[in-house]
């Protein structure tokens, strides 16, 4: 069991040590247990590898177009990885993940200036923070979201250290001022939304030798649109060199796009109420969680709380969304509940429980991962979490923080023992590596390459492509023609429930995602379409465009 010590005044204490060696385990076994995901990890790694290609840094490209869904701080640190140690997967992989380790320690900080009297908060934050669900799947992920919850945190516990009388506050606004502008460089104008709300409720949250309201929000102010001046360094530059297309996509239409009427990602408003039991595991489960909520609330935990619902309310306004929009939030949330959360010895009973359900999930994958050939070495791994459980009910009584934190820190260690025993099962869904090399190879022939679905650059860095695809997705009712033009490409198309016929002209097929990828001969495509089509015309049951035949369907999405 761990042990805590009993102050707080050392610069790296024991449970945030601990959280951080956790942390860098889970990020190493997720490297070599599972491969670049698609869709997301596959094309940030791809833009990076073609900003990399080109050594064009100010404007990132997917596919040889400009790409303005996202501006470049990810890519720029993936790239820089690069030159450092040279193109790998590893370095793109890890550099993302590894910088988001950053998380804790801010939030340590944060937690010990913001509550200078509470030991516990600053110990049991971190602890809670890698112990969530939502935070621990995302913790390995090469994404944006950890990254710019690097940036708002930094921004929080710069105004908080900013707002004190007594120390030099010009250097704190000038690190605020830095951290918008990387968190703008990051993920766009979201970065305001994170940071202003927990600015205005200053109020709530000052120190008794902090300076005045009014002070704060006008020097907080200017250090905002210091951060977006700066920001505009890269921002005008960009514009210029992408042009007028990159420019109204990247200013315009991807914040209007998300808020007003999503084009991705279209959620109803209680989406993420509806999620936020699940997201939070296993704290709901945790007896001393809900003797926690029976205390009063401070004024910083009203703050706190007020922060959380309003960007929450804020977000399930937002036409678009995902989980990972609400990462940055998490570490408030950590914060909150370590203030809360009672040192006392509590049996936990729904932990164990919770733990026996992994180990069983486990040991049982035999049963129902049949269709796939996995080494039953793996499923062993169950016996870990069914040999921790034990310790949700036992403790030390006169070290109730160990005790609580080693409870806390079971499930990263149990979901990462599941997690590892099905490598075998995301190495065969999601790998989509091999493909990508015979792209790659039949590019070098001189042989065009498309993609009869959208194409969201997955191919690009696992193959290295020296060229993009061509994307006829968009060309529903021209890209038959395109096929009956170009013979002698081959196209990519994959079915969820495939024309046998494609196994037979198929050149390479392998299972991607619940389906069934495939390169295949284009004038394979167009007589196999056209015989399907003739004989539907025949029939009298369909029309005799081959895109409206039912086999098609998935074709043509």
């Amino acid at each position: 069991m761990i042990k805590m010590r009993a102050t707080a005044n050392t610069d790296l204490p024991l449970p945030l040590f601990a959280v951080l060696v956790l942390a860098t385990v889970i990020i190493i076994v997720h490297l070599f247990i599972r491969p670049i995901m698609p869709i997301d990890e596959t094309r940030y790694i791809s833009v990076a590898w073609e900003m990399w290609q080109s050594g064009n840094w100010l404007v990132p490209h997917e596919n040889g177009q400009t790409y303005a869904h996202k501006p470049p701080m990810l890519f720029w640190l993936i790239n820089l990885a690069w030159a450092l140690v040279g193109v790998s997967e590893w370095a793109a992989r890890s550099i993302i993940p590894l910088c988001s380790l950053a998380n804790f320690v801010l939030l340590h900080y944060l937690a010990k200036a913001l509550i200078p009297n509470c030991a516990k908060a600053a110990q049991l934050a971190p602890v809670v923070l890698l112990a969530s669900a939502a935070w621990l799947f995302y913790l390995p992920t090469t994404m944006f979201d950890l990254l710019l919850s690097v940036f708002v945190l930094g921004f929080s516990l710069a105004i908080v250290h900013a707002s004190n009388k007594q120390v030099t506050q010009l250097r704190y606004w000038l690190a605020a001022a830095l951290m918008i502008t990387a968190g703008l460089l990051t993920k766009g104008p979201v970065m305001l939304l994170y940071c202003l709300p927990f600015a205005l409720l200053y109020s709530l949250w000052r120190q008794p030798n902090s300076i005045k309201v009014t002070q704060f929000i006008a020097r907080c102010g200017i250090a905002t649109l210091m951060g977006i001046g700066l920001m505009l360094l890269w921002v005008i530059p960009a514009v210029i060199s992408g042009g007028e297309s990159y420019e109204n996509e990247l200013l315009w239409q991807q914040t209007s796009g998300r808020m007003v009427n999503s084009f991705a990602h279209a959620r109803p408003v209680y989406w993420y109420l509806m999620l936020l039991p699940a997201l939070l595991l296993p704290l709901p489960l945790l007896r001393s969680f809900w003797r926690g909520l029976r205390a009063p609330l401070s004024r910083l935990d009203k703050a706190l709380l007020l922060y959380l619902a309003i960007l929450v309310g804020c977000f399930s306004m937002i036409s678009g969304k995902q989980i990972h929009y609400l990462i940055p939030l998490f570490p408030f949330a950590a914060l909150w509940v370590a203030h809360r959360l009672p040192l006392r010895l509590v049996r936990e009973w729904p932990l164990t429980l919770l733990m026996l359900l992994l180990a069983l999930t486990t040991l049982s994958m035999p049963l129902w991962l049949k269709s796939i050939e996995t080494p039953n070495s793996w499923y062993w791994l169950g016996l870990i979490p069914l040999a921790l459980m034990c310790f949700a009910v036992i403790g030390n009584k006169r070290n109730p923080s160990a005790t609580l934190t080693t409870q806390l820190l079971l499930l990263p260690i149990g979901l990462t023992c599941s997690l590892s025993a099905l490598a075998p099962v995301l190495q065969h869904a999601y790998n989509i590596e091999p493909i990508a090399h015979l792209v790659a190879r039949y590019q070098q022939q001189g042989k065009t390459v498309a993609s009869w679905q959208r194409y969201h650059n997955q191919f690009g860095f696992y193959g290295r492509l020296q060229q993009p695809l061509v994307d006829i997705s968009e060309q529903a009712e021209t890209r038959l023609r395109w096929a009956q033009n170009h013979p002698d490409s081959l196209i990519l198309l994959s079915e969820r429930q495939p024309n046998p016929r494609w196994f037979e002209v198929a050149l390479a097929h392998q299972s991607y995602r619940g389906r069934q990828l495939f390169i295949v001969r284009a004038a394979d495509v167009t007589d196999e379409l056209s015989q399907l089509a003739a004989a539907q015309s025949v029939q009298g049951n369909a029309p005799a465009s081959p895109n409206c035949h039912k086999d098609c369907l998935t074709l043509a999405d």
